[in-house]
């Protein structure tokens, strides 16, 4: 599978090809739930949902997947056209952006001429619609329309069809009787297709006036859908009106056999003629679940219909159950917060601005991957908990899971099932006090050594809670550390080993609490404390007990928490990095949304604006720099980030879809039993790192030859180390047998394994 990624600047100037290997070690795990376009051709249904393709073979069941990890550009997709002459896919985005995918190969080629079109206002460059027409594809946008020659791979013509040229929104076009016709807010446009002039407006005239969304081509006929609820015929050259729904359409197309008009509750089946031949209700159950129709298609007895939550739904004209078509994923693509143990994945989909407000209230469920497959738990099964910002698994009792809700409270799942929501009518939560009074807005949450849950809730004097492994409540009184009616939000909160919490807030720095003796202490924004100023957003405690601050406006790091609580002004400090000879903070001004620390003591950083950081333990190198450019990342938000301890794996929570990536780092065992290098045999193509896991913590790992000759040392941070397969980092090691020898730091615990090398 190859990636192509084209660039081409207009006219003159020649097109440039970058090619990229596929994306490996990642995984997509992105939501097919909300179908945009739906095509049928020999059999197979292909369906663009929000930023991914799949296909659906009718007589087979099986499913395809192409997403970023393909080469996709992630994006919102808008429009797509399937060309029978190529075999390619043409998908269209919101943003104006096309590309082309070659099913044959799975090649994808991205092409940005309408993005770059300096001329195109941002806000007018979407992809509406894609007509094929043997080898030309009739791009409609919200300037007019492009041409696309499908066999060459290149762009030809504009055509400018308002008044004396005038950029005009295009919603469809339709080749008919030797004529283009473009469905406008402006009316039916009509031009001879033959005609080698159409860039020229005065050969495009108004057949029809009036506000038309679409024209489609049936055998001999051609119909348009006009305004909200109106459906008309060409008839002796002009359009008649044949039928007027009873509420708004919402998609109107034709297939080989049938046309398709739908509602976002029913879906319909006419004849060429305009015979209703068969009708398709969503049913009650599934707009209980929030379901309502996007798009669709009837061909040959059968009705392929998108929408909103469901994927596809595929009945025959005759009734009965509906088969659901929906590759496996999550409920939805914007993933808030997602935590990760022992290979299950949790993730939630609530919400809040950078100013901590939660409207509009997102009601959505949760969903859980394990093995490939997901669990999902629609709302209406979580007690109706909306607004789900952060999750914790309970590593000591893998089967619970706890979600703050910034309006609802604290929902415990069990075994899959929701158990309990805690709020004013069964625990010690309360509502906000005086002008606060907006909810329950519980935050970050956090396990201690005893299991017991700490988690923050904002607007409430007693605003720092534990919930004790037994189901009992304890609030600790914030009077004298920050004003709680005047604190916009406490944010996110971690605790040490040693059973220190700390927890952030919007407007107050960040807050240190020991249980044991009841103490706080405070890190203040400005000089005083080192904080930037801006909102403290993110915290971790790191495998040498350093506090990581994120903020909206950088990064911060308190390395000495052992002393916090006798410190009476205690500082956090930026990390300098060296560019070249030049002195830069690391992360300056950049918004950090999550900080997670992996086996290794490196850190993974989230951001809203620049996708993922990847940084060493103490920040000075930088590993890796994920974007929506140099990896599958289908945005540059990324909103939370976690690592599964147990075998290193990375996902990240995005505004537009969670991946992951496989991680070398994984936490530290309690012995050495699993020592483990891989990959092992090391050949010659591989060009990576060795990783040699199962280690404990502080383990001391060398690396001789048969001779004994040592060609590597390394102490564990936390489970795993790795070695480049050179000596001491000068040059690459030759063939042979390596031995590996670990080392526990207290002395009482070696094991051996070993590693073969072919050059």
């Amino acid at each position: 599978m190859k990636i192509l990624r084209i660039t081409i600047l207009f006219i003159l100037l020649p097109f440039i090809v970058l090619a990229q290997d596929v994306f490996t070690g990642w995984e997509a795990h992105l939501s097919y739930t909300h179908i945009v376009d739906l095509i049928l051709e020999d059999n197979l249904i292909y369906a663009a949902s929000e930023n991914a393709v799949f296909t659906y073979d009718i007589q087979t069941g099986e499913i395809q997947k192409i997403t970023t990890i393909d080469g996709l550009e992630g994006g919102d997709i808008t429009s797509f056209g399937y060309s029978e002459n190529t075999n390619m896919l043409l998908i269209g985005y919101e943003n104006g952006l096309l590309q082309l995918v070659d099913l044959e190969e799975v090649e994808v080629s991205t092409f940005v001429d309408i993005v770059e079109k300096h001329s195109i206002q941002a806000n007018k460059k979407q992809i509406n619609h894609i007509r094929m027409d043997g080898e030309f594809a009739y791009i409609s946008t919200d300037y007019g329309i492009s041409v696309f020659n499908m066999s060459r791979k290149e762009f030809g013509d504009t055509y400018y069809i308002g008044y004396l040229g005038s950029q005009l929104e295009v919603n469809q076009t339709a080749v008919f009787d030797g004529y283009i016709y473009a469905a406008t807010p402006g009316g039916i446009k009509r031009a001879v297709a033959s005609n080698p002039n159409l860039i020229d407006s005065n050969n495009w005239y108004t057949r029809q006036g009036g506000n038309y969304k679409a024209v489609q081509v049936i055998g001999s006929e051609l119909y348009a859908w006009k305004g909200d609820r109106e459906i008309q015929r060409l008839v002796n050259d002009n359009f008649v009106t044949v039928y007027t729904h009873n509420s708004d359409i919402i998609d109107f197309r034709a297939s080989k056999t049938n046309l398709f008009l739908s509602s976002l509750t029913k879906g319909f089946a006419f004849t060429p003629d305009f015979t209703l031949e068969s009708e398709m209700y969503i049913g009650v159950e599934n707009l209980d679940r929030g379901a309502v129709y996007t798009t669709g298609l009837a061909e040959d007895g059968m009705f392929f219909i998108g929408t909103t939550t469901l994927g596809i739904l595929h009945n025959g004209f005759s009734g009965g159950l509906s088969l659901q078509i929906l590759p496996e994923g999550p409920l939805h693509n914007d993933v808030f917060t997602v935590d990760a143990y022992n290979e299950e994945v949790w993730v939630a989909y609530g919400d809040v601005t950078a100013g901590y407000n939660p409207y509009p209230l997102k009601k959505r469920g949760i969903s859980k991957l394990h093995d490939e497959y997901w669990t999902n738990v629609p709302f209406q099964d979580i007690f109706q908990a909306n607004d789900l910002v952060k999750t914790r698994i309970n590593k000591k009792k893998p089967e619970e899971v706890y979600f703050t809700s910034y309006q609802k409270g604290l929902l415990k799942v069990v075994n899959d099932e929701p158990t309990i929501l805690y709020n004013e009518t069964n625990s010690p939560l309360n509502l906000g006090e005086g002008s606060t009074n907006f909810g329950i807005r519980l935050y970050g949450l956090d396990f201690d050594n005893q299991e017991n849950l700490w988690f923050v809730q904002t607007g409430v004097q007693h605003g720092l809670i534990r919930l004790s492994s037994e189901g009992r409540m304890t609030k600790v009184n914030l009077e004298g550390v920050i004003p709680y009616d005047r604190e916009l939000s406490l944010t996110d909160l971690v605790v040490t080993n040693e059973g220190n919490v700390f927890f952030a807030t919007a407007h107050n720095g960040i807050i240190g609490y020991n249980p044991q003796t009841k103490k706080f202490n405070q890190i203040r924004s400005g000089t005083s404390g080192g904080l930037t100023g801006g909102y403290n957003r993110a915290l971790a405690i790191d495998l040498q007990d350093r506090l990581w601050i994120g903020t909206a406006r950088g990064l911060r790091v308190l390395q000495n928490t052992a002393n916090f609580f006798n410190t009476s002004n205690p500082v956090a400090r930026q990390i300098i990095i060296m560019d070249g000879d030049v002195p830069q903070e690391l992360l300056f001004e950049i918004p950090i949304n999550a900080i997670t620390v992996d086996g290794s003591n490196n850190k993974w950083i989230a951001t809203s604006t620049s996708g993922a950081f990847y940084v060493s333990a103490t920040g000075q190198e930088t590993i890796h720099h994920f974007t929506k450019d140099n990896s599958p990342l289908p945005s540059n938000d990324v909103q939370d980030i976690a690592v599964d301890p147990e075998n290193g794996k990375v996902y990240f929570a995005t505004a537009k879809g969670l991946m992951s990536f496989k991680g070398a780092a994984t936490a530290a065992r309690d012995d050495l039993a699993g020592l483990h290098a891989f990959p092992n045999p090391v050949r010659p193509d591989y060009t990576g790192m060795v990783t040699i896991s199962g280690l404990m913590r502080n383990t001391n790992v060398k690396i001789t030859d048969l001779e004994g000759n040592l060609v590597f040392e390394a102490t564990s941070q936390g489970g795993t180390v790795q070695w480049d397969t050179r000596a001491f980092g000068k040059y690459k090691v030759a063939s042979g047998v390596y031995f590996v020898m670990a080392n526990a730091n207290d002395g009482t615990t070696t094991k051996v394994t070993k590693i073969m090398i072919v050059r």
